[in-house]
């Protein structure tokens, strides 16, 4: 068996590297979001006719006459891939249309893209398209050529392939540091807590194994979202732990006298149907993220079942191997434990009324609460108000949204609808051919079919033709963020504005991507919500043929998730869709796990203890394992959240570790509380292990 796995580790060592060397993580968020969205629709009209995939947009310090700065600009302009080069002396050549040179002003155009700053110095703004995909190998390598010729002065990225290159590195530039912490974290709780060095050791052997199987079955997948990968190895971590502590446990409790086989071969029926059910329990819960129009349902179920199963397996078959290999070992590596948590049940028993009213409370509380919580979309970093003028200038541009339109208005002219879309108070300006060119659209259309726009390339990217209809582009440039009071107001005014002067339009951008997705969360998240607890009800139904118990589970996670979600609103930082997404499903999988685990016990603690009836005795025996297990977990994500420097994966980590203690507390309290009042008190012998 040991030689199957270590074959099976090799594959999986090959698999990891293939995959990250073939690019198949996607950092691109909006990308990765998917679902029939009119950001996305808008990006594959783009992609399809305009043959822009990202952008690299920047801002960039200089002097009033920059001759440096203009030869670097140039050599910019010429690299392979990019579409569009549009900065402040780009646009010199339109002057020397002749007879249509009347026809131009770029004033509006120029105050834009050349922006006074500290002195004589002023920041010059660069809008750059490229036909590279923004989470590519391609389009990081831009954006770091462009850091290398403009070594040495100020300047800052915007756009899609700046967000997918923050993603990147804040996730996998900090991968070994999430490593080291983890392992860290884990050795120092076991450590505290062990009977064994084997038990460590067997532990850390059995999740290793399993995260490395997962990591490299994604060698089969076309492209996986980085959000699926790190939210997969985050929450297989915990139920690796839950399952090997626990599996090690039951193995600790009936060795006694008998040998390892055979002591094996005695809890193996138990140890299968915990762990399967609990399996099937948690798969069953992540299957209800398929209920969200996002694509990004589909995946993250997919990574997270895959995790499960992988940590099943090498449950079920790598850690009896290990226990047969350390055995010789155990008794000669026990050590006395400094902290055991087995004592808490005592209290517990005493204190069953305080603890149900008490629950009730925090019950009430916790819903009146979490509906408090704001959500964010595409925040990456807490905002900080001392930044320079050239990180101004860029994060300008992070607010901006792409409008394509066709040449020829349904109603009015261009320049109405230009007008028109300046007098909201969001906007900051749009950039587009029509800002610049005082023309009358139909006059424009000989000029296209004649193909004079194309002496530059700059000029003639904002025109593409579709369908024999001339179609084009226009930045609007957005004051304040895209998640501000009046974002999703200013953009449904620029949306109603759009469609009054063309039936047919496009738009992209992160605003255009909040919108979307905020009218989804919506709906969506409460049903994914509800569909989480009726999963998590019927197949604790199914396994333990209590409608009670059941129930009561369910409203742990019901409770549990909102207080957490509750907490968070007093903060007042609005909390990242995904975030709660991920949280409501992981929280209900997490209590049909650690339930299964204590219904299980109850069952086989209806004989004699030495605790007044068989909850409290259920809870003297799981409150060890199952706090250690809490322990691992939530002490990693919390630490996890002091060092990464990605929003998302700050509050995440967050939300699952005061989540996991929250479950582990209500399961170890809540539940032999609620159960005592339906057991039946009788005299037990009083008998100590």
């Amino acid at each position: 068996m040991i030689t199957i796995v270590s074959l099976l580790c090799v594959l999986s060592a090959l698999g990891t590297y293939k995959f990250m060397s073939q690019e198949k993580i996607n950092t691109n968020l909006i990308d990765s979001i998917g679902g029939v969205l009119d950001a996305n629709e808008g990006l594959k009209f783009l992609e399809d006719h305009f043959s822009i995939q990202g952008d690299a947009m920047f801002a960039v310090l200089g002097t009033d006459n920059d001759s440096e700065l203009k030869v670097i600009m140039k050599e910019l302009s010429s690299l392979d891939g990019i579409k569009q080069f549009v900065w402040y002396d780009s646009l010199d050549f339109l002057n020397s249309f002749g007879y249509f040179s009347r026809f131009i002003n770029i004033d509006e155009f120029k105050a834009f893209l050349k922006r006074p700053a500290l002195k004589d110095q002023f920041v010059y703004i660069a809008l750059v398209t490229h036909e590279f995909e923004p989470s590519s190998s391609q389009s990081f390598e831009l954006l770091k050529t462009i850091r290398s010729k403009l070594d040495g002065r100020q300047i800052a990225f915007a756009g899609m392939s700046a967000t997918a290159e923050i993603v990147r590195n804040d996730t996998l530039g900090q991968m070994h540091i999430i490593l080291i912490i983890a392992t860290l974290t884990i050795f120092l709780v076991l450590i505290l807590t062990s009977n064994s060095i084997t038990e460590l050791i067997i532990t850390f052997l059995s999740v290793g194994v399993s995260v490395l199987l997962n990591f490299g079955s994604n060698y089969f997948f076309q492209s996986i979202s980085i959000v699926g990968i790190a939210m997969s190895a985050l929450i297989q971590i915990c139920i690796g732990v839950d399952f090997s502590l626990i599996f090690l446990h039951i193995y600790r409790k009936q060795r006694g006298e008998l040998s390892a086989l055979v002591t094996l071969k005695h809890i193996t029926p138990t140890i299968n149907i915990i762990i399967f059910s609990s399996v099937l329990t948690a798969s069953a819960v992540f299957i209800s993220s398929l209920f969200i129009e996002l694509s990004l349902g589909k995946e993250l179920m997919l990574m997270l079942i895959k995790g499960i199963v992988f940590s099943q397996i090498t449950s079920l078959l790598i850690i009896p191997s290990l226990i047969v290999i350390f055995d010789k070992f155990n008794f000669k590596l026990s050590i006395r434990p400094l902290i055991d948590f087995g004592a808490t049940a005592s209290v517990m028993g005493k204190s069953r009324t305080l603890i149900i009213s008490l629950f009730l409370v925090f019950a009430t509380f916790s819903v009146l609460f979490q509906s408090n919580i704001t959500l964010s979309y595409f925040q990456l970093h807490p905002k900080t108000t001392q930044i320079n003028q050239v990180e101004e200038s860029a994060e300008l541009l992070s607010h901006q949204l792409i409008i394509v339109v066709p040449v020829i208005p349904d109603n009015g002219t261009q320049k109405d609808f230009i007008d028109e879309l300046k007098s909201i108070e969001k906007v900051n300006t749009v950039l587009g051919a029509f800002s610049a060119l005082e023309i009358n659209e139909k006059l424009m259309l000989p000029l296209l079919e004649l193909g004079v726009l194309k002496i530059d390339s700059n000029l003639s990217g904002f025109f593409s033709k579709v369908d024999d209809k001339w179609y084009t582009m226009s930045t609007i440039i957005l004051n304040g963020t895209s998640e501000d009071a009046n974002a999703i107001d200013s953009y449904n005014e620029i949306v109603s504005i759009t469609s009054k002067y063309f039936e047919s339009h496009y738009r992209f951008g992160v605003l255009a991507a909040v919108s979307d997705i905020s009218k989804i969360s919506a709906k969506d998240f409460p049903l994914i919500f509800l569909f989480a607890l009726l999963f998590l009800f019927i197949m604790l139904l199914l396994f333990t043929r209590s409608f009670t118990k059941s129930l009561l589970s369910t409203l742990v996670s019901m409770v549990s998730t909102f207080a957490v979600i509750g907490f968070a609103s007093f903060d007042k930082v609005p909390i990242n869709f995904l975030i709660y997404l991920i949280f409501c499903i992981f929280q209900a999988a997490r209590v049909g796990v650690c339930s299964l685990y204590f219904y299980s016990s109850l069952n086989s603690s209806k004989k004699s203890t030495f605790l007044p009836n068989a909850s409290d005795s259920t809870t003297y025996d799981l409150s060890n394992p199952i706090i250690r297990s809490t322990l691992c977990f939530s002490l990693t994500c919390f630490i996890l959240s002091l060092f990464t420097k990605n929003l998302i994966v700050k509050h995440l980590t967050i939300f699952l570790g005061l989540g996991n203690i929250l479950s582990s507390l209500l399961i170890l309290t809540v539940l032999p509380s609620v159960l005592s009042l339906f057991e039946t008190n009788t005299e037990v012998s009083i008998k100590k292990e």
